[in-house]
């Protein structure tokens, strides 16, 4: 199984993919995990994507991919994965595209999670991070929804997509999940 789950920051995307990825057995990929990794390496790598984060730039999807192709490729990404916000934007998703189809592993399905603004706004605030500020968490949702139309069409003509109410009990979502992969024979 091969699953991408997409939507807006704090919607709960990390939360649902590892629930399912410990279910299933197969990996849960964050991009913002890997870039954190990448970082706290300290490598060429790492420096290079601190320097765009502490400038407040968007990473260079050349550099998110160098961190994230890797991944892929380790012993529990070979048996499924479960990639959790990325691909983000168009140019991402036609470059990811490439690489999961030259490793042998399309992916299967896509979760769409959403939730009103004012619960992602709090549920962000709530987290307590130092960069979690109202201005920076509005510019990100906004940046998100600007990036977000077009790509989730391009998944929707690619792949079975499933959108899921995110402002709902956690255990709810997940159950929902389950019910919905176990109806498309994805499980």
């Amino acid at each position: 199984m091969r699953l991408i789950f997409l939507g807006p920051p704090g919607v709960g995307k990390s939360t649902q993919a590892a629930i399912l990825a410990e279910r299933c057995q197969i990996a849960h990929i964050s991009a913002s995990e890997i870039l954190h990794q990448a970082i706290t390496r300290s490598n060429g790598l790492g420096v290079k994507i601190q320097s765009y984060l502490d400038s407040g730039e968007i990473v260079p999807d050349s550099l998110v991919f160098a961190a994230m192709r890797g991944r892929f490729t380790e012993l529990d990404a070979n048996k499924g994965w479960i990639l959790d916000g990325f691909p983000g934007n168009s140019s991402q998703f036609a470059e990811f595209e490439h690489f999961i189809y030259s490793l042998g592993q399309p992916c299967d399905g896509v979760f769409l999670l959403y939730a009103p603004l004012n619960i992602l706004l709090e549920r962000m605030l709530k987290r307590g991070l130092a960069d979690d500020t109202t201005e920076k968490i509005l510019s990100r949702l906004t940046a998100y929804q600007e990036q977000a139309s077009s790509l989730i069409q391009e998944y929707r003509q690619r792949y079975p997509l499933t959108v899921i109410n995110g402002d709902r009990p956690i255990e709810a979502i997940a159950k929902f999940i389950q019910t919905s992969l176990q109806s498309s024979s994805i499980v």
